[in-house]
């Protein structure tokens, strides 16, 4: 649930990794707990040199709304309905018709380190994130993924590797505090592109919660699947 994609230019190339924060030292059956709405991308030159545009565009409402957008020290603070963002940049960003740009190189060794915060009323103020405690949370969040997978993983047999895969994934549509389990991450992607209808997934659907549970009951663990039911 830790997601590296590598870009390589004809001058070099790099590492993106893209990663949902959770609560710091939460493992096991614990994943979710605490998770402070923070999504981390984390870039690092892995060889020669990478010319990088920074483009932030955010939009709150499920589209409908352009937040404000303003200056905070080391990032851009926004606000759109009930919406409170923040975007911790390592990088200076130019504020101008609804998006924060800029633009940086990345050589082989360096490593910068963005992160979303989001919060609505009630919750938490977001705020900007450094670079050392950005770092930290990402490596805590891949030794939680990792903790559950040493724990929950009970599937041997044919397409191991898939069969494992796919239990994170469930795992993760599963939302910590009620069990409810998302029918899908591609909420609101259109049919066809230009088109009026979209494929609305935000929703917990019956059918799908069953597969669910009983996908994580045979091939993940049976405690994750008597935590949603309860």
């Amino acid at each position: 649930m830790v997601l590296q994609t590598t870009f390589a230019t004809a001058t070099g190339s790099a590492a993106c990794t893209d990663a949902l924060a959770f609560g710091t030292g939460t493992r096991g059956h614990h994943l979710g707990e605490g998770a402070p709405s923070l999504l981390i991308r984390q870039l690092q030159g892995v060889t020669g040199h990478v010319d990088l545009d920074v483009e932030y565009v955010p939009r709150t409402e499920y589209g409908l709304v352009w937040p404000l957008l303003s200056y905070a020290g080391g990032g851009i603070y926004g606000r759109g309905g009930a919406d409170n963002t923040v975007l911790s940049s390592p990088v200076t960003l130019t504020i101008a018709d609804g998006a924060a740009t800029g633009r940086l190189r990345l050589r082989a060794g360096d490593r910068v380190t963005f992160a979303l915060h989001h919060a609505q009323p009630g919750e938490m103020p977001p705020r900007v994130w450094g670079q050392d405690e950005l770092a930290a949370h990402l490596e805590d969040t891949i030794a939680a993924w990792q903790s559950w997978s040493r724990m929950h993983q009970g599937y041997h047999g044919p397409w191991q590797d898939l069969v494992h895969t796919s239990g994170r994934v469930l795992r993760a549509l599963t939302y910590y505090p009620t069990g409810a389990i998302v029918a899908a991450a591609t909420t609101s992607l259109p049919e066809v592109v230009g088109g009026g209808r979209n494929w609305d997934y935000r929703y917990s659907w019956v059918r799908d919660a069953c597969l669910t549970m009983d996908a994580l009951w045979v091939a993940a663990c049976p405690d994750e699947a008597g935590k949603v039911l309860a």
